[in-house]
């Protein structure tokens, strides 16, 4: 399936680059970079539309917890870990209620 990555994503009025790199030593599927504004994804994702969609979304609600100052509470990076990914899983699996109909 085609589709098309987001070269930037606006988190709370910030703009975040998104690139595609090869992660696969780091073992990871993507991060987010706070100081640099970046959200990077594994290039072993980029045909893989679930995994790709699942891991943006993912990073991006780091990058919400980040600008929202919200990390910055005593919620624990444990606790973030949790909630970025259980929301990520749940946006990705009502995508299709967000997409414009004609």
């Amino acid at each position: 399936m085609k589709f098309t990555i987001p070269k930037t994503l606006s988190v709370l009025g910030t703009p975040y680059i998104v690139s595609v790199e090869d992660l696969s030593k780091m073992e990871i599927a993507g991060y987010c970079d706070y100081s640099l504004k970046r959200i990077v994804i594994c290039k072993t994702l980029k045909n893989n539309y679930e995994g790709y969609m699942t891991t943006v979304l993912h990073e991006l609600f780091h990058a919400v917890f980040q600008e929202a100052g919200i990390n910055q509470t005593s919620i624990g990076s444990d606790v973030e870990e949790i909630i970025v990914e259980q929301m990520s899983r749940v946006l990705f699996s009502n995508i299709s209620l967000f997409k414009v109909r004609k």
